[in-house]
């Protein structure tokens, strides 16, 4: 008995030294489990689905399962309660869609999509006001651009020429023209050059002013901290608006600014436009900064109305259903061709 379990302890200690490299190499890259498990866990799930203004057709929002390492791992920066993918200019965390297929109601037939590069991420689907086509924004080699499929062929086009991205730091980055031809878009400025370098020695303190005034503060995340940290969300959040036609024509509308929302007048004249601007705040997110609302001619690009300037909203009571005074939550009436309406207190 003594003899066997000798030889057995031999035995074992022989296989666990000659399977230690290959332990020992596998615990350097991730493991998969077993082949069942797996397709459970990426199985995608049921897709979206967006209707035509027509009602008559549907276009699936296919979804995959969960994203891969590659796309966790990708760098983010947070600034001013955003979070940005510096390599995109776009959202570090967005839900991407991995196909799409039209379907129509009256008999169920589907119509895949196709033409779309290989590992596109797409978001911001939407139908034009006619109904004939879908819009979206195609994330590929670290660039935004928009992209159309029409429902007589299915296929997918660009629009934006190669070279041209578009600035998705501040969500979809286009709206639809009531031509449904057109779209005015937020891009990357073309003269922008690369992103400001963090200095080791700073030039100066950190100065905060409270002009002798009080008023209670929220803890908030994601912060500006400094004078480097103001110069990369200018940097990443800047975007010049253009008008584009489906066939790639393009045209620059105003100046290059923060344009965190734009939307077309319904007689598709004007452009009503949310610009943010100095100064900003280290105690406050950027929904909080100074803001200009104003209306652009769509033709000529100059400014039309000033609808207000806001200064910075550091004043506002940190109780629940407080809101700033003066006009706020400004939109076009859609029965009007453009009249505006907006709630103020």
């Amino acid at each position: 008995m003594l003899w066997r379990s000798f030889l057995f302890l031999v035995v074992l200690v022989v296989l666990v030294v000659s399977a230690t490299p290959a332990l020992a190499e596998d615990a350097l890259s991730y493991q998969m489990p077993p082949r069942i498990l797996a397709d459970m866990i990426d199985a995608p799930p049921t897709p979206g689905v967006a209707v035509s203004p027509d009602g008559e057709w549907l276009v699936l929002l296919e979804r995959p399962g969960l994203p891969p390492i590659s796309e966790v791992a990708m760098p983010e920066l947070r600034l001013a309660g955003l979070r940005i993918n510096p390599r995109t200019d776009g959202p570090s965390r967005a839900r991407y869609l991995d196909g799409l297929t039209f379907q129509r109601l009256s008999d169920g037939e589907q119509i895949p999509v196709t033409g779309l590069p290989d590992g596109a991420q797409l978001t911001g689907v939407s139908w034009s006001p006619d109904g004939e086509r879908i819009a979206f924004v195609v994330t590929h080699d670290e660039q935004l651009g928009l992209w159309y499929a029409e429902l007589g062929d299915a296929r997918a086009r660009r629009v934006t020429p190669v070279g041209v991205a578009l600035n998705g730091v501040y969500g979809r980055p286009y709206d639809w023209l009531r031509d449904s031809r057109s779209f005015v878009v937020r891009v990357v400025p073309a003269d922008r050059g690369p992103a400001p370098a963090a200095s080791h020695a700073p030039s100066g303190p950190v100065v905060q002013e409270n002009l002798g005034q009080k008023a209670p503060a929220r803890t908030l995340q994601d912060l500006l901290q400094n004078p480097h940290d103001e110069a990369l969300f200018e940097h990443h959040a800047t975007s010049q608006v253009h008008v584009v036609e489906l066939d790639g024509d393009t045209r620059a509308i105003g100046t290059p600014g923060i344009v965190a929302s734009m939307d077309p007048s319904p007689d598709g004249r004007y452009l009503l436009t949310e610009t943010i601007h100095r100064p900003y705040s280290y105690s406050l997110q950027q929904d909080r900064f100074p803001t200009r609302i104003e209306v652009w001619d769509l033709r000529r690009g100059e400014v039309v109305h000033q609808v207000v300037d806001r200064p910075l909203q550091d004043q506002i009571p940190i109780a629940f259903g407080s809101v700033a005074t003066g006009p706020r939550s400004v939109q076009w009436r859609s029965d009007e061709a453009a009249q505006l309406v907006w709630v103020e207190a």
